[in-house]
Parts: C-alpha cells; sequence; structure tokens
C-alpha cells in the first residue's frame, strides 16, 4: 500500500503545484507572452525530469524481475511525455479568454486524461510482490531499506 502514497505524492501534489505555477509567475513576472511560454515549457520540462530519476530509482529498488523493470521504465516514458503534453495544454488554456466559463463537460475531460495517465503509472510504481511486510536490514551496515527508496539506521 506504501507504491499507492507514492503514486499520489508524485502524481497527485506535483501537478498541482505545476498547474498552479503560472498564476505565481504571472504574478510575480507580469501576464505577458514571454512568462506564458516559460511556464508551459520550463515548469513542466523540470517536473519530468524529477519524476523520470525518481520513479527510475523506484524501478531499481523494486521486486519485480528484470522484464516487468524493462517494461515499466517503457510505461514510464511514455507515460511522463503524454503527461507533459497535458500539463503544458492545462498552462496554456490558462491564458485563453473566457476560462471563467469552464463546463462540466471540460472538467471531465480534463479529469478523464488525468485519469489514462495515472493508470499507466500505477503499474511503474509497483514495487513487485514482497513475501515479508518488513523492510530489508541490511546485516553489514546496519541499516534498513525504507519503502521510499531511503535508508534508516537500526
Amino acid at each position: 500500500m506504501h507504491w499507492l502514497l507514492r503514486l499520489l505524492m508524485w502524481d497527485g501534489i506535483l501537478p498541482l503545484v505545476v498547474w498552479a505555477c503560472p498564476a505565481f509567475f504571472r504574478w510575480w513576472l507580469g501576464n505577458n507572452e514571454m512568462t506564458v511560454i516559460f511556464t508551459a515549457t520550463i515548469i513542466p520540462s523540470v517536473a519530468l525530469v524529477v519524476r523520470y530519476y525518481m520513479a527510475i530509482s523506484y524501478i531499481k529498488q523494486n521486486r519485480c524481475g528484470p522484464w516487468t523493470q524493462r517494461f515499466q521504465t517503457y510505461t514510464l516514458r511514455v507515460a511522463l511525455v503524454y503527461l507533459v503534453c497535458l500539463e503544458s495544454f492545462l498552462i496554456m488554456i490558462q491564458e485563453l479568454p473566457g476560462l471563467k466559463d469552464i463546463d462540466a463537460g471540460a472538467v471531465l475531460f480534463f479529469v478523464t486524461a488525468y485519469l489514462i495517465y495515472l493508470l499507466p503509472m500505477a503499474f511503474v510504481l509497483y514495487p513487485g510482490k514482497n513475501s515479508s511486510h518488513k523492510p530489508v536490514v541490511n546485516e553489514t551496515s546496519g541499516t534498513m531499506t525504507n519503502y521510499f527508496g531511503g535508508e534508516d539506521s537500526v
């Protein structure tokens, strides 16, 4: 169940931050064309790099076989390209006139588009089968690997 928490953290909180950044940058840098271009390209790209390297480290640490890990990596790449396109689109439409007139159909479209992204990411972050629910303790170093990829001393 910890992997679902990880999924909600990286794919629930981070997109909200990315989608909120344009309002902050418009306030800070002014509402001009360069601000829109900056927020629609740079912010999703930085989030993509962060997501990619964190997910790759989770894939390397999981208990799945090599073929599954390879498929998880390919799935991650496709899902992240999809999400960058979606995030850039969401940032760009914030500049369109009539944004305050979003109807239920538009909200349903974006929720569905986001859920299409979450499904493959649930597979990507799946840690594999675990015969025991206890973290692995490394006998030689006196540390144990926690579910979020870090180490804790014992």
